[in-house]
């Protein structure tokens, strides 16, 4: 145990050693002060280094010319929360466990365009982002607040069929292509899954769910889920949650300290990403609306060349740098008819469509249905990213199990995990090795 000290004879804070750091930390060094309207218990000083107190700054208690804890306090944490070790998640959902309410170390929230890949007669419109949700939850994503009613099985709206039915009053909020657990305890009466769009708008149901736990995958374009039971609620209170990830069977109570965040971004971004860290919004993409005014050129085959000013060089290979409403993307190499790619070498998007005879047909196509309301759109990649300042908000870890995911794309976070349970995670994973 280090030797206690009075603070008036520690060091300078810049300079304090290990020991004394020590004594610092422990209650009858404080005690030795006799400062007693700054006197701490150890858990109050754990409360200070997890940063939820501050000390009182009031010293008018302390004698004259005598030295001031603040500043070896502030030693203490800075160091402990420096040694803090850095662990790191990502991809569609950002999942990971920590025992410290500390904010996210970093933050990167990537943007990706929706829609795109339609025909000419089936056009599907690109929208881009004006601004972007992030949400964080526990375990469960459902807040466990509930109603009385149904809901349609064709439109997926509220109705008031049978006082007996229940439904999830909130719209809860999930990622596209990810799977859930539904867990229900109760195993008597039937359950529905409802799914919708980013706008809330009704896709599909699943009227398959099987208890006590039932996975389920939302769909591509899925960005909400609700449910309902043909029962009321009495035999579901504290009995459903809604897990990720999807091999938790168990109940978990909703964590009240879940937060969504809304971030600005000032401009319609069509991809990029938001980056806490630097405090930028970078955009990597550039989005063009045809009206038929614009200058092509034409060859054989069907294909219409259009210039663009600064586009990355993709490989033969790469068909994901171009979207466009009312073609597929495609590569180089690929002479599909309705798609388009951009070629190698220069700055030149070619769409391709064997019905469409010449150069004055496709101007004729392009102002055709820009008038119809169905403009031909176009979104490709930058070859030089731009950059803007934006206000990015602190996201606190949750303590236990975070689930952290933007609606704009995938997400990887940074985040401080405690010393005990890093080590412990290193010893299980040199047992695992060993085994």
């Amino acid at each position: 145990m280090a030797t206690s000290k009075k603070f008036s004879e520690l060091t300078a804070a810049s300079s304090l050693t290990a020991n004394d750091l020590a004594a610092v930390a422990h209650v009858d060094a404080q005690a030795e002060t006799g400062y007693e309207s700054q006197k701490a218990t150890m858990s109050q000083l754990g409360q200070y280094l997890n940063k939820e107190m501050q000390y009182a700054t009031d010293l008018s208690k302390f004698p004259v010319g005598s030295q001031s804890p603040i500043p070896a306090l502030n030693n203490l944490r800075d160091f402990l929360y420096g040694q803090l070790p850095v662990n790191s998640a990502s991809g569609s959902i950002a999942n990971f466990t920590t025992s410290l309410a500390l904010p996210l170390v970093a933050l990167k929230a990537y943007i990706q365009a929706q829609g795109g890949g339609g025909t000419p007669s089936a056009p599907v419109a690109i929208t881009g982002f004006d601004s972007i949700k992030i949400y964080q939850r526990g375990v469960n994503l459902w807040d466990e607040e509930w109603e009385t009613g149904s809901i349609d099985n064709t439109t997926g709206q509220n109705n008031n069929l049978g006082t007996n039915r229940i439904r999830s009053k909130n719209y809860i909020p999930v990622s596209p292509n990810v799977s859930y657990n539904f867990v229900s305890l109760d195993t008597t009466y039937a359950m529905f899954l409802y799914f919708y769009d980013e706008n809330k708008n009704f896709i599909s149901i699943d009227g398959n769910v099987t208890r006590p736990n039932y996975v389920f995958t939302t769909p591509a374009d899925c960005y909400y889920v609700r449910f309902r039971s043909n029962d009321n609620f009495g035999a579901y209170d504290n009995s459903i949650s809604i897990n990720y990830p999807s091999t938790d069977t168990q109940y978990h109570a909703y964590n009240p300290n879940s937060t969504e965040y809304t971030i600005q971004l000032g401009q319609t971004c069509y991809g990029g990403y938001i980056d806490k860290e630097s405090g930028k919004l970078v955009i990597d993409s550039a989005f063009k609306t045809f009206d038929g005014t614009e200058t092509f050129t034409s060859s054989t085959n069907n294909r219409f060349f259009y210039t663009v000013d600064d586009v990355i060089q993709p490989t033969v290979s790469t068909s994901d740098l171009v979207l466009c409403s009312h073609f597929v993307s495609r590569t180089q190499s690929q002479q599909d008819d309705q798609a388009v790619w951009k070629t190698t070498g220069n700055k030149i998007i070619v769409f391709r469509d064997t019905s469409i005879a010449d150069l004055t047909a496709w101007t004729n196509f392009l102002t055709t249905q820009y008038n119809n309301g169905t403009p031909v759109q176009l979104a490709y990649k930058l070859a030089t990213p731009i950059s803007t300042d934006i206000t990015i908000p602190d996201i606190t870890a949750l303590v236990g199990e975070n689930n952290i995911w933007a609606d704009s794309g995938n997400i990887e976070v940074s985040f401080k995990q405690g010393i005990q349970e890093y080590i412990d995670a290193k010893i299980a994973e040199t047992q695992a090795l060993i085994l």
